[in-house]
């Protein structure tokens, strides 16, 4: 990596607070509980890859800007993951599982 992306990386990376990432991570996981336990609370953040916080920031920071690191993909695949383990959860609470 070259200065020049080196600052584009950490400008990126600065725009996400990764103390709000924390949080946010937290009340992903606090919303999923609550749809598995039957609160009526919108599912979009939890099973869309680009309707929560973090999605948004790989999709519209990271991803234009450092997309080419191994580094980004990898947060990009674990992300992913992630929201396909919670729909996953999400269609078997609806099926009645």
């Amino acid at each position: 990596m070259d200065t020049r992306e080196q600052k584009s990386y950490f400008e990126s990376i600065g725009r996400l607070d990764f103390e709000q990432a924390r949080i946010k991570h937290v009340l992903f996981k606090s919303k999923l509980r609550a749809m598995l336990f039957g609160a009526d609370i919108d599912p979009t953040p939890v099973v869309s890859t680009t309707g929560c916080s973090l999605g948004k920031w790989i999709y519209e920071v990271a991803m234009p800007r450092v997309g080419h690191m191994a580094e980004v993909k990898e947060l990009e695949t674990v992300h992913n993951d992630m929201h396909a383990l919670a729909r996953d959860l999400w269609q078997k609470y609806q099926q009645g599982h």
